[in-house]
């Protein structure tokens, strides 16, 4: 049994339909854990209790380097938090997954760090890149490698860019979600009132966002299949 952790229930919703898809409804268990590590940990500690022999990370993310735009895949081999503690040994399955991506997306390796906090300017993106050597962020994947390294399991990270490292995150886009990254349309209305100036950069973001989107669809359905299938530990029956 394969457990994911999504951070949004957007990102649940294309996971789930994919697995419909796939006739794998029965082979994943999905957990929303909200965003950030210290949910993310809590949700993969209760998967991991619940029996699972994987997990899991599938979502969205941002570019920390040129040369990755929105819409591209990202499979990372390691991951790191922002002090630098890094984990190996990402996508056991790489080969069959980039196999299985090729006709997706555009799909880049490398290390994937996970910040306790939204980067919301190219500055700060490019910062943290320089720092650690990441290519790309997110919020949870860190958390839930340690949990699958503490419990001997494989792990697998999965995430679609939806926001390019030259794309600022706008205040009024960041005060306007939820912890479940859920849109509250009546902060987004207060927010735009007193910032108009970032329409344009919000409507910029929405659009790499819905693309993001499509491909993680396209992405999930593509190698969900995979990723349910049981590793065969050497010398097991």
């Amino acid at each position: 049994m394969l457990g994911i952790v999504v951070a949004m229930d957007r990102e649940a919703r294309i996971v789930r339909a994919a697995l419909a898809a796939c006739g794998l409804t029965h082979a994943a268990r999905v957990a929303v854990s909200g965003i950030g590590a210290p949910h993310a940990r809590e949700a993969a500690r209760a998967l991991v209790d619940g029996g699972v022999t994987a997990l899991a990370v599938i979502g969205l993310a941002g570019a920390l380097v040129d040369g990755i735009a929105a819409g591209d895949l990202l499979l990372p081999d390691r991951v790191t938090d922002e002090q630098g503690g890094a984990i190996d040994g990402g996508a056991p399955q790489a080969a069959a997954l980039q196999q299985r991506l090729r006709d997706v997306a555009v799909v880049h390796a490398g290390l994937l760090a996970s910040t306790a906090r939204p980067l919301a300017s190219p500055a700060a993106k490019r910062a943290l890149a320089m720092a650690c050597g990441a290519v790309a962020v997110d919020m949870e994947s860190v958390a839930v490698a340690r949990v699958a390294r503490a419990a001997g399991l494989p792990w697998t990270v999965l995430r679609a860019v939806s926001d390019p490292v030259h794309r600022a995150l706008p205040c009024c886009a960041l005060r306007a979600v939820d912890g479940r990254g859920n849109l509250r349309l009546g902060a987004l209305v207060v927010a735009l009132a007193r910032r108009p100036w970032e329409l344009g950069a919000l409507l910029a973001l929405g659009r790499d966002a819905r693309r993001a989107q499509q491909v993680l669809a396209a992405a999930g359905a593509a190698v969900l299949p995979v990723l349910c299938t049981p590793i065969r530990v050497r010398g097991s029956a």
